[in-house]
């Protein structure tokens, strides 16, 4: 769980490439060639399309994610990866030969080039592709162009997948303890999102990559760490691995409602954040609604209305007009540096971060 050392390590290797880039000069403004977490190109409706993970969560090399559709209307998430070590340098870029998808297969012939150029704060790719290799069609490929990357910071969350397809449970390591999230079902169909947070002052650890978390929290701050016999977190290849057993006489709510024992492996998923700080005007949060709900459900919502309830804060209705009637995802109410609540969840969030 020593995250850190991942990222140092690519850092290390572009902040070389950047230096190669530039000689002296670049080495002279080293604080304006810093690389942010992300870059994120957006199409002209607003929708995030491409965009470049530098935190070496996934990989030991740049990532870069893109959203396609195909003949379903809903978006999903590829990733592909940009070998560093095989890469050419030339003045303020870097031309990538090999390129990987995130199975592993070797897809460098899809491209004629690919190039990242650095340029001040922005990124540009420019890509221009083997139209022979299109299969799939337009909306599930890297197209030919020139994209405009603007800098972004990047979180990673930790999922793990039952074997119907559904999320279970997510890790988050993105705040001083480790929160668990979990969606149960009690009686009805419905699923709903629970919380608990492993405290990492007194957890104990084995090495740098275990860690046996000895105080659980529900999601209203109660200490249920006498629920669990075991609860421990171990790193294995970039993933996380749970262990938990459990103390069956306190599963009160059933096996729906309750963390079982078992062994859960968790896959790594980064996603990007805006790097803006507030405040913002009602427009500017329509937009970082979009891009918040996009990035923890992999939806993008065409539409954001922000309204100023006069008390300091707006609230925010994103949906879809679907000709006939209005399909809403999300509603949220928040001041305007971004703080608030998620109206139908309850769910404090923060826009911006």
């Amino acid at each position: 769980m020593k995250r850190a050392k991942k990222r140092t390590a690519l850092l290390l290797a572009l902040l070389l490439v950047c230096a190669l880039l530039g000689g002296g000069a670049l080495a002279a403004e080293e604080e304006e060639s810093t690389l942010a977490d992300a870059y994120l190109y957006c199409q002209e409706d607003g929708m995030p399309k491409y965009w470049l993970d530098f935190t070496g969560e996934l990989v030991d090399n740049p990532v870069l994610h893109a959203y396609f559709r195909s003949s379903d209307p809903t978006f999903y998430e590829s990733w592909f990866i940009l070998d560093l070590d095989t890469a050419d340098v030339y003045d303020k870029m870097i031309e990538f030969h090999n390129v990987y998808d995130q199975y592993g297969f070797d897809i460098s012939e899809w491209f004629d080039t690919f190039t990242v150029l650095l340029l001040g704060d922005q990124i540009i790719l420019d890509v221009e592709r083997n139209e022979s290799t299109m299969a799939g069609g337009t909306e599930d490929n890297i197209l030919t162009g020139i994209y405009f990357m603007d800098p972004m910071a990047a979180g990673v969350v930790y999922e793990y997948f039952q074997e119907d397809g559904m999320r279970k449970y997510w890790l988050d390591l993105n705040s001083e303890d480790i929160v668990l999230h979990a969606m149960f079902r009690s009686e009805g169909p419905d699923f709903y999102e629970s919380t608990f947070t492993l405290a990492l002052d007194d957890a104990e650890w084995d090495g740098d990559y275990t860690v046996n978390i000895r105080t659980v929290r529900d999601s209203m701050g109660l200490d249920i760490s006498r629920w669990f016999k075991k609860l421990v977190l171990s790193e294995v290849q970039g993933a996380i691995l749970m262990n938990v057993e459990r103390d069956e006489s306190t599963m009160a709510g059933g096996t729906e409602d309750n963390i079982l024992t078992g062994v859960y492996m968790f896959e790594p998923r980064t996603y990007f954040l805006p790097l803006e700080e507030g405040p913002f005007t009602a427009e500017e949060l329509g937009v970082l609604a979009q891009q918040f709900y996009f990035a923890i459900t992999g939806y993008y919502l065409p539409e954001a209305d922000a309204a100023d309830n006069g008390d300091g804060t707006y609230t925010i209705h994103l949906y879809e007009d679907m000709g006939d009637h209005t399909a809403t995802s999300a509603w949220y109410t928040v001041d305007d540096m971004g703080y608030g609540t998620d109206d139908i969840t309850g769910d404090l969030i923060y826009l911006a971060g």
